[in-house]
Formats: C-alpha cells, sequence, structure tokens
C-alpha cells in the first residue's frame, strides 16, 4: 500500500502576516497531515505565530512608589484619623484606585482586611476613619497599608506599614451628697461624676458595675456610669458618726479608672442634733457680744429656723470655724 493510501493528504491555508512574509510568499502557508490531533497541535501553533506577528512589542509600564501617612499618632480610643495616600511615578501622574488595608488585634477580622478603595485624585487619596478603638486596653494599635492597583501606564505598588498607635483617655472621680451631715435613718443620695480629662468626651462601657461607693474600705454599693460619667446611690444605712465616703471608676472602653478624693459624710441623731444647735447659739451671742456684731443674734435665730437638712449643713460649717461673710467664731 503506498504512503498516500495510508495517510490520505489533507491540506490547510492559515493566513500570515505580511511583515512575515518573503519576497516569494503568496502569504499562504501549506499544511499536509494525516492525524487529527497533530493538524490541532500545528494550527495553535500557527495561530500563536500569527498574533505575536500583529501584536508587536509589549509597552512598558513605569515603576510607581505608593506612601500612606496619618493625620495624628498617637491618638486617643475613640477618635478618628485622617489617613492621605500618594502614588508617584517618573513622566506622569498615575490614576486609578488605591485599596487601603487594616489589621488589629480584635476588632479588624483575621490579618489585612480591606477598609476602603479610593480612587486617586492628581495622584492622592485621602480616606476618615471610622472611630479607632482600644477596645478596653487590648487593643493599643492599627496597622495600615495601601495598595495601588496600577494601570497601563503605570505599574502596581504598595506601601510600608504604618503603625496608628491609640491609648487610653485619663479621667477624674468626684463624689457629692445630697445632706451633709444627715440625721440617722435619713436617706442620703451620693452622686459619683467621672470626667474625661483627655481623650473623648463620652463613655463606653461593657464593664458590669464599673463603679463602687466605699464608706472607709467597706463597699456600700456599685452602679454603672451614664455615657455622661454620672451614677447615684441613694442609702439611708449609714450610722452615726463621720463617715468617709469615696467612689472609684473602673474604667470604661476608652478611659482609664479613677478614684474620688473623700467625702467626710455626717450623721447625727435628733437629740445630737440639737444640742448642738443650742450650743452654737450660745457661742454665737457669745462671739457677738464680745466683737459687737449686732446682726449675729439674728443670725443665729435664723440659723435656729431652718430645716434640718439646711441646720445640718450650717452646723458643719461652725464646727470647721466658719460662718456667714467670713467671720470667724471661735472655739472656746
Amino acid at each position: 500500500m503506498s504512503k498516500n493510501a495510508q495517510c490520505p493528504e489533507r491540506t490547510g491555508t492559515f493566513l500570515r502576516s505580511a511583515a512575515a512574509r518573503t519576497p516569494r510568499s503568496t502569504g499562504l502557508v501549506k499544511l499536509v497531515w494525516c492525524d487529527r490531533a497533530l493538524a490541532l497541535t500545528i494550527a495553535l501553533i500557527a495561530f500563536a505565530f500569527c498574533m505575536a506577528c500583529v501584536a508587536g512589542p509589549a509597552i512598558a509600564q513605569t515603576p510607581t512608589t505608593t506612601t500612606i501617612s496619618t493625620s495624628a499618632n498617637p491618638v486617643f480610643g475613640g477618635e478618628r484619623v485622617t489617613l492621605t495616600v500618594n502614588v508617584a511615578g517618573a513622566g506622569g501622574t498615575p490614576t486609578g484606585n488605591v485599596t487601603i488595608v487594616q489589621s488589629c488585634n480584635f476588632t479588624c477580622g483575621v490579618g489585612f482586611v480591606t477598609l476602603a478603595t479610593v480612587p486617586l485624585t492628581n495622584g492622592q487619596a485621602t480616606f476618615e476613619t471610622p472611630a479607632l478603638t482600644t477596645y478596653g486596653a487590648g487593643q493599643s494599635n492599627y496597622l495600615f497599608k495601601a495598595i495601588y492597583a496600577g494601570e497601563p501606564s503605570f505599574s502596581a505598588s504598595e506601601s510600608a506599614v504604618l503603625t496608628q498607635s491609640l491609648s487610653r483617655g485619663t479621667t477624674a472621680t468626684a463624689v457629692t451628697s445630697t445632706a451633709n451631715p444627715s440625721l440617722l435613718g435619713q436617706s442620703v443620695t451620693l452622686t459619683a461624676t467621672v470626667t474625661a480629662l483627655t481623650g473623648v468626651s463620652n463613655f463606653t462601657t461593657n464593664f458590669s458595675d464599673d463603679l463602687i461607693f466605699y464608706d472607709g474600705s467597706v463597699e456600700i454599693g456599685r452602679r454603672n456610669i451614664n455615657a455622661g460619667g454620672q451614677v447615684s446611690l441613694t442609702t439611708s444605712a449609714l450610722g452615726l458618726g463621720s463617715h468617709s465616703i469615696t467612689a472609684r471608676f473602673a474604667g470604661a472602653i476608652e478611659h482609664t479608672g479613677s478614684t474620688s478624693p473623700p467625702l467626710t459624710q455626717v450623721v447625727w441623731d435628733t437629740d445630737g442634733q440639737r444640742h448642738h444647735l443650742s450650743e452654737l447659739h450660745s457661742r454665737v451671742l457669745a462671739w457677738s457680744s464680745a466683737h459687737r456684731q449686732p446682726d449675729a443674734g439674728q443670725w443665729s435665730g435664723d440659723l435656729l429656723s431652718q430645716d434640718r437638712n439646711r441646720r445640718g449643713a450650717d452646723i458643719d460649717l461652725v464646727v470647721q470655724g466658719h460662718i456667714r461673710g467670713g467671720r470667724q467664731v471661735p472655739d472656746g
């Protein structure tokens, strides 16, 4: 059997580009094959050859550099920052988008995650972050990075990692009383006020009972402060005598804790108060006579006619040696 009988001739023609033709070429390539698979392979090779001739050399991209900066560093928890991304390339201004990614210990997700994709304007993009959180001291920084996607004339690039540091705001705590001195068994409302000295002014708490009231070293109640930093405790259980009342704030998501200066809360019984008022009346009259103050008698009479809470407050002033108008009542 002849070769042509075993392998019938099959031919195909493929157009070559003009640039690839020789002076004697007709622009057609004639192929002969016996196997269909071989024919397909040859056809693909010829197609790739023709496309390469048409496409020509690739266009070179200009390298770029990407940088990222922050408007403030460090900042307090609960504050925002503005991130600025700059993309530069020789011989022109890159266009397109940059993607800002972030990483942090608890609230960002795993690894670097996308925060925002921002278009470039004159090679620059800005983005204001959401409020950054210290997460109750568990998160002391965020990591930011900018990634430029590139475009036909400029290559892709990414910035170095920017470390944004955070700290918790500081606080001061004070405690006041609605009646001081008070009578035995009388309800007294103690109010603690927490003030932000640094950081954001409002408080975000997720701690249970973040403020505790103490009488000396004895806990007398615990509460949660509101967003404005206040909380109250009403009690009628204070015994006779002086009590050193303090309020201890445990801290909030973005703030550290603090303890108030002691408040001396005095508790009188009814008989003890009457006795003290009588003694006070005599001392005021004696002092008036010695110092020729004609209004002192009227003043002491006014004192005796006040309600119990006001009398209690005046008692406390006189015990410390002061009366109205800055005049002094001697202890003797």
